[in-house]
């Protein structure tokens, strides 16, 4: 089980088909709105339209965890948050 929940805020969205589905449900964002969902479901994301749609993303904490049962970062994040660390040489 994954620690974190995933959330998109709704920043600029096209009028169209421009959607979130995550198993059977399929939602669509709305500017300054929020979605959350759990992302361990099987999920997608579409924008059929030819406007940019802008979303911000981001994780929070399930209920009950805490930042030391975090779940591992894929690698290339990992080693890109690794090289913004280190100190200049």
């Amino acid at each position: 089980m994954t620690t974190v929940y995933r959330a998109h805020l709704g920043l600029v969205i096209p009028e169209g088909d421009c959607a979130l589905r995550v198993g059977n449900q399929t939602r669509h964002w709305h500017e300054g709105s929020t979605l959350v969902f759990d992302d361990t479901v099987e999920h997608e994301a579409w924008n059929r339209t030819n406007e940019t749609r802008t979303v911000l993303l981001f994780d929070f904490l399930r209920p009950g965890q805490s930042m030391d049962q975090l779940d591992d970062l894929p690698p290339e994040v990992a080693a890109h948050l690794q090289r913004r660390t280190e100190p200049p040489e």
